[in-house]
């Protein structure tokens, strides 16, 4: 979801809400002792990512934590992970960050699905040598210059 469509702050107006508060989320948390990790273990979503509902609404774990620890996200931002550990709601390893930053943290740490993609659809190797770079995405070249065999053909009605 975009930062826009989430609530920005936890709703505490006085002290003792927001220790009970606190408290209920300390039970759903456990840390996790090589990673230094806190791991929510309250209900996730499909992506690993922590889920909670408070007040009578639903907020990503690892902004839940960051609003109890800083106060409210401004608006625009995003909680990134240091750690790229979803379920992670240790405050010391998230930080806030633009869309632009979180796509750069994706791309910069090897997460983009583009970069995962070892093949093409035909399963030939997108090693490099047989592989051309567009815009959005990388190319087989055998499977490219047959594709450009077979349009030229259309253009001028021969068969490929």
């Amino acid at each position: 979801r975009a930062a826009s469509d989430c609530p920005r702050e936890v709703s505490m107006s006085d002290p003792a809400s927001a220790r009970r508060e606190a408290a209920q989320f300390e039970k759903f948390v456990i840390p996790e002792p090589n990673s230094g990790c806190f791991l929510w273990l309250g209900t996730v979503t499909g992506r690993g990512y922590g889920r909670l509902r408070s007040g009578g609404r639903v907020y990503a774990a690892h902004r839940f934590a960051w609003m109890l620890e800083h106060g409210p996200i401004p608006p625009g931002l995003f909680v990134l992970h240091r750690c790229d550990n979803p379920p992670c709601v240790n405050t010391r390893h998230l930080f806030l960050g633009t869309a632009a930053d979180n796509a750069h943290d994706c791309v910069s740490k090897g997460r983009h699905a583009e970069q995962r993609r070892r093949s093409c659809t035909k399963g030939h190797a997108l090693d490099g040598v047989r592989t051309l770079k567009g815009r959005r995405s990388r190319y087989c070249k055998e499977c490219k210059h047959a594709d450009n065999l077979i349009t030229s053909a259309r253009r001028w009605g021969k068969s490929a």
